[in-house]
């Protein structure tokens, strides 16, 4: 396999290799990601392969807009004002999973981590795609995330279907926090946000 380069003009070029169940990988506000369409499971094992990743451990699901989470995942009061104040962001939910997600994404977990980058770029390659995407980071299992597309290109070539070269953000991983559905909040990975931030601005207004 040829991995290609591309930039952000071929984001349409990198969406249809997606909807085939290729795996592409770009830069998001915190580290590069490698994603594959969700609703496939041949991508989902592709990208368990490449990764060289447990097959047990769930992917996050990347969304391209905010009003796609409730699709997916099941929405309180607290997750809805946290959605409001943060997303698009540096933040992973893990939320209460909807039936509707294939079994390979919850891995019959009941829980979904789910994701809405900041930038338009990638919330344009989602919407292009059609559907939300798995997007860890890329890197392979145990080793640091990649922060430019050369270190992806270097580490993936001829494994995957494309690179988008781009610049990250943030250089930190997204905060992952999980709300079950008693709405208690636990801190997975601190990221970019603190929890008392997080915490801070989903509170209730009066």
């Amino acid at each position: 396999m040829k991995t290609a380069r591309f930039t952000y003009k071929d984001i349409d070029k990198a969406a249809a290799m997606l909807q085939e169940g290729g795996l592409v990988a770009f830069p998001t506000e915190t580290v590069y990601g490698l994603a594959a369409i969700f609703d496939s499971k041949p991508a989902f094992d592709a990208l368990v392969a490449t990764k060289k990743r447990r097959p047990d451990k769930p992917f996050t699901l990347m969304c391209a807009t905010v009003s796609d989470i409730g699709r997916y995942a099941q929405i309180s009061d607290l997750t809805k004002r946290i959605i409001d104040a943060i997303l698009p962001g540096p933040l992973t939910l893990i939320l209460p999973a909807k039936a509707c997600l294939p079994e390979w994404v919850d891995l019959k977990t009941g829980k979904v981590g789910i994701r809405v980058s900041s930038l338009q770029t990638i919330q344009q390659l989602i919407f292009k795609v059609g559907k939300p995407l798995l997007v860890p980071s890329a890197n392979k299992a145990d080793e640091p995330p990649a922060l430019t597309g050369e270190e992806v290109f270097q580490t993936f070539d001829g494994e995957i279907g494309g690179v988008i070269f781009g610049s990250v953000v943030g250089g930190k991983p997204s905060t992952i926090i999980e709300i079950d559905g008693d709405d208690h909040v636990k801190l997975i990975r601190q990221g970019t946000l603190t929890l008392e931030e997080i915490m801070k601005k989903g509170q209730k207004q009066p």
